[in-house]
């Protein structure tokens, strides 16, 4: 079975723009994987012309009160199953609730700044370090 990669990138227009040579850079390393991106509703036509991606998940930031919402993020995540996962964005959110709920501690790797994930990068990024190279880094 090919490996299942997904990539975690909410933020902005500008953001995903900025990640554009990391995600090439993914693909160029996983050429057999599938490869997913997790993104904002807002971005998912964008993300779909992307060449990079062979499927686009997307979370609409649920309030915590939504509980169906959750669910059916998580089992979007879920089912995708990743085998190697690429957090981008790097914020507590994605840190506390894809790492923790994903069962990432025991499931798959975790490139990023969660605690205790498989390919830890620091957070934040170095004071004056252009985010391209902060991704690169990665």
């Amino acid at each position: 079975m090919a490996p299942r990669i997904l990539i975690i990138r909410l933020g902005a227009l500008g953001d995903l723009v900025l990640c554009m040579q990391a995600f090439a850079s993914v693909r160029a390393k996983h050429p057999d994987a599938e490869i997913a991106l997790l993104t904002a509703p807002s971005f998912q036509g964008f993300a779909r012309m992307m060449p990079w991606f062979d499927n686009v998940l997307l979370d609409p930031r649920p309030k915590l009160t939504d509980v169906g919402a959750w669910r059916k993020l998580v089992g979007a995540v879920k089912d995708f199953a990743p085998t190697r996962i690429y957090d981008f964005q790097g914020k507590l959110r994605q840190s506390i609730l894809y790492y923790t709920l994903g069962g990432a501690l025991w499931g798959p790797e975790w490139s990023g700044a969660a605690s205790f994930c498989s390919h830890p990068r620091a957070w934040p990024p170095e004071k004056g370090m252009h985010y391209k190279d902060f991704l690169h880094a990665q």
